[in-house]
């Protein structure tokens, strides 16, 4: 094989906003070069902001097939900065470099050119066959300020936020680097991005760091009209300043306190039960049920409040859950026990997920009768809990229901909501076993009010006794077994006139609660 010498190809191109006559001796001002190695595919950006040590600089690069690579990077000594990193699939074409900072006002721009190299050394290099975009999220520099892992995302990601918007169907992810000594996180953000979230194309922002990684809505905080600043952190809190009782529940688990502030005010509730997703890491001990790891909410008065839509996900490694509010969260493991679990291992999982989130009970004395009826009024309790749909402000008026029932804040949300609808004589019957068709219609029901979409995740199981569903609930059966919420028995029969058991009903509700 001929053997060819490469000569490095590198093109660096220079231009600085700093010019005499131009701008006031005050003003701040940032210089860039910008090149690429094509023996290497590393590209370099660098140069200086006026302003200093310790600055954000925000450096934008548009590929020549449109892709959007933003990073942030902190300015060093004597205001110098500098990202570098490799192209995985380099586009031949002209790449142009926008970067700003702190205090800037006017960005600096710059130019370079790929080109494939004529000529290899061991062998050729091969384009690739169609353009590869930039992938992942938006890369933030964090820095360590007194402990607190600190980022800024600026007004100069603006078009960077549009654009991973619209490829990311309207989600934008920020991911801010680790700093091993930090014990808390600190990120601010212009109030613009979720002021102006239908101009961006923004639904939700997602933000990583190596505490959380939060998922808020862009309508999660309200109106923000006027805001400047948004405020988001989270620290771990100390077990031992805890009080004993709430220390002796967490037994050593992770505590944090999360915040919002807008304009320095805290924002304490948010908008709708999805508004603010939170996702912590966690690492189950030896021996942990996985459906008993739970989330606590502590709340101002130290009481523990658990969260009942707190999951714990084997395959991420996280424990996700859904928060009304900010304050302090830790995590935590029920220790559910029951001795008559043995013939229905197939529903051990669910009844100890739900045992663990107080959605169901036993009989004080070890026993979950797996096997008994459970009533209407069980079933609609069961199923408002662990949906979070519970209103207070809600009304239920059945002939045979007191107000002062132990279901009726629940059956009254139910009838709210259009799960529940009664009989014709206006009576609930609340001590009535309920039917396994009776109870699916509700859990439909129940996952179109939460705000749920059933997604058919297979081909429908035909059952053997599908005749004998009613015509008023068939569609609902349909989803629910579409979507997998729902099996038939060994016979391939859904036995839809058939009374439910605490078991079989444990199942359904919990499947809902892990879809939420």
């Amino acid at each position: 094989m001929k053997k060819i010498s490469m000569i490095t190809l590198l093109l660096l191109v220079v231009f600085s906003i700093s010019s005499v006559g131009v701008y006031a001796a005050n003003t701040a001002s940032i210089t860039v070069t910008a090149a690429i190695n094509a023996g290497t595919n590393t590209v370099t950006v660098e140069g200086n902001i006026s302003t200093g040590t310790d600055q954000s600089v925000s450096i934008k690069i548009k590929y020549p097939d449109g892709t959007l690579y933003v990073n942030q990077v902190t300015s060093g000594e004597n205001g110098a900065y500098r990202l570098s990193y490799k192209l995985k699939q380099p586009t031949e074409g002209t790449y142009s470099v926008t970067v700003g900072g702190t205090g800037i006002t006017v960005p600096a721009t710059a130019e370079f050119t790929y080109a494939t190299p004529t000529g290899t050394i061991g062998g050729p290099v091969v384009p690739p066959k169609d353009p590869v975009p930039a992938e992942g999220p938006i890369k933030l520099e964090g820095k360590l300020v007194s402990g607190v892992n600190e980022a800024v995302i600026g007004n100069a990601m603006l078009d960077a936020i549009k654009a991973a918007a619209k490829k990311g169907e309207g989600v934008v992810t920020f991911e801010v680097s680790e700093v091993k000594t930090a014990t808390a996180l600190h990120l601010e953000f212009p109030a613009s991005f979720l002021r102006e979230a239908d101009l961006l194309g923004l639904k939700s922002l997602q933000v990583k760091s190596q505490f959380a990684t939060f998922v808020m809505a862009a309508d999660a905080i309200g109106t923000l009209s006027g805001a400047q600043k948004i405020e988001l952190s989270a620290k771990q809190v100390n077990v031992s300043t805890l009080p004993a009782d709430i220390a002796a529940a967490v037994e050593g688990k992770p505590v944090y306190d999360f915040s919002l502030r807008v304009d320095g005010q805290a924002v304490h509730t948010f908008n709708g039960r999805d508004a603010m997703q939170i996702s912590l890491p966690y690492k189950p001990g030896a021996g942990e049920n996985p459906d008993a790891i739970i989330i606590y909410y502590v709340t101002e008065d130290g009481k523990l409040e658990v969260v009942k839509n707190g999951i714990y996900d084997a395959a991420t490694g996280q424990v996700t859950f859904h928060a009304a509010h900010f304050s302090t969260y830790a995590i935590a493991v029920a220790h559910p026990a029951f001795q008559d679990l043995a013939n229905v291992k197939w529903a051990q999982s669910s009844i100890y997920g739900l045992s663990a989130r107080g959605i169901v009970e036993g009989d004080g004395h070890g026993a979950f009768d797996p096997k008994r009826d459970v009533t209407r009024a069980e079933f609609v309790k069961m199923l408002i809990q662990a949906l979070d749909l519970q209103d207070a402000q809600a009304k239920a008026e059945f002939s045979d229901v007191s107000d002062s029932a132990w279901y009726y804040l629940e059956a009254a949300s139910a009838v709210k909501l259009g799960i529940l609808t009664g009989y014709e004589d206006g009576s609930f019957a609340a001590a009535r076993p309920i039917t396994r068709e009776e109870m699916l219609v509700m859990a439909a029901r129940a996952l179109k009010a939460a705000g749920i979409e059933t997604v058919a995740t297979r081909k429908p199981l035909t059952f053997t006794d599908a005749a004998q569903i009613a015509a008023y609930a068939a569609a609902d059966v349909r989803k629910l077994n579409e979507a997998g919420f729902v099996d038939g028995d060994d016979l391939g029969r859904l036995a839809p006139k058939a009374r439910t058991s605490r078991a079989e009903a444990a199942v359904i509700v919990y499947r809902l609660l892990k879809s939420h």
